[in-house]
């Protein structure tokens, strides 16, 4: 036992100088996310892909720590849900890709501050 350890405190010792490379699946445009944004994120496109593929429709989803604060799928609000979700002040018609943005969005704020959201259209 005594000489098992020895040897795994090489092999980690040994180790410290390694750089690992990893090669990610996204490019980040601008910031350093952590490591819980990004597994939001690919949580997130994960769901949107899966409602997207099953309901044919645009989809968008909202994840904080690792967990779903909010799904939707592309429908046009009424007058009520874009007050509800805080657009009822924007001048153009929301496309089918916002309004899912809207509802997965919203559905976080009424609940938190803050969430990582994936849109897939």
């Amino acid at each position: 036992m005594l000489q098992r350890e020895r040897c795994h405190s090489k092999v980690l010792s040994s180790l410290s100088n390694v750089t690992l490379i990893v090669i990610w699946p996204i490019s980040v445009l601008c910031g350093s996310p952590g490591y819980i944004n990004l597994l939001d994120a690919l949580n997130s496109y994960a769901l949107v892909k899966e409602l997207k593929e099953a309901l044919r429709l645009p989809a968008a989803a909202s994840f904080k720590h690792v967990s779903p604060a909010g799904a939707a799928v592309g429908l046009e609000l009424d007058e009520t849900e874009k007050h509800v979700y805080g657009v009822d002040d924007l001048k153009e018609p929301l496309t089918l890709l916002a309004a899912a943005y809207a509802r997965a969005r919203g559905q976080y704020d009424l609940n938190s501050e803050n969430s990582e959201l994936n849109t897939c259209s």
